[in-house]
């Protein structure tokens, strides 16, 4: 194989395990790097694999993506503006996706993702992956300029 994909569980801040159905993600983590190579994207952390076969490792990696949650927000906060500069959408989709994007987000993080099982700190997760989202897509109207740039 020239790469392998390994599964990845989160872990929120001050805890020290997953819980019982984290969100598990998987992804090409573990390649070599002469053979395949990540995406050439400033916004998406993609390997890029081809053609090639690829893979599984059975034991999973617990991930701390964040020290608390402020510092989570705050990583969202960075990508997303990040995303808004890099990442060009037409104004009305924009438009379209602003009255749902939080909603829909929460749903697909809360129930999809699973973080329903993770108590509080799962509620305030999906509030603050929602949030980022719903934002994310102001930055991008913002960054239009213009009458839009009331938006951020």
């Amino acid at each position: 194989f020239s790469a392998y994909r390994v599964r990845i569980r989160n872990i929120y801040p001050g805890r020290t395990e997953p819980n019982l159905l984290a969100e598990t993600n998987h992804y090409v983590r573990l390649y070599n790097k002469r053979v395949v190579r990540f995406r050439d994207s400033a916004v998406h952390d993609t390997v890029e694999t081809g053609t090639r076969r690829v893979g599984r490792l059975r034991a999973p990696i617990s991930h701390f993506s964040g020290r608390s949650f402020e510092h989570i927000e705050r990583k969202y906060d960075d990508y997303t503006t990040l995303q808004a500069q890099v990442l060009r959408k037409p104004i009305w989709w924009l438009l379209l996706r602003l009255p749902f994007e939080y909603p829909s987000a929460f749903v697909r993080f809360f129930i999809l993702r699973g973080h329903f099982t993770g108590g509080r700190d799962g509620l305030r997760v999906s509030r603050i992956a929602a949030r980022a989202r719903m934002n994310r897509l102001r930055k991008m109207l913002a960054a239009h300029g213009g009458v839009w740039a009331t938006f951020q």
